[in-house]
């Protein structure tokens, strides 16, 4: 049975939150939101050998049904 009791998880890294939610029974899904780029410049990432990019929960907001829409960012983008 699920419950209504749904964790916050703003401000988690999404593995974690994505793990509270499941256990939870919390239906969900996720939006990747993307940092501002001035028109004409390219993203040079220093990072480039970064093996997985690693995301965090920025909003969390309660959808129809009581689907959970999580947005996300990388937690260090480069500009």
């Amino acid at each position: 049975m699920k419950k209504d009791n749904i964790p916050d998880v703003t401000g988690f890294p999404l593995d974690r939150a994505i793990q509270l939610l499941e256990k939870q029974g919390t239906s969900y899904y996720v939006k990747k939101a993307l940092p501002y780029r001035p028109p004409g410049k390219v993203n040079k990432d220093k990072n480039e050998e970064r093996q997985s990019p690693a995301y965090r929960v920025i909003r969390q907001t309660k959808g129809i049904e009581g689907v959970v829409e999580l947005v996300i960012a990388l937690e260090i983008a480069a500009i």
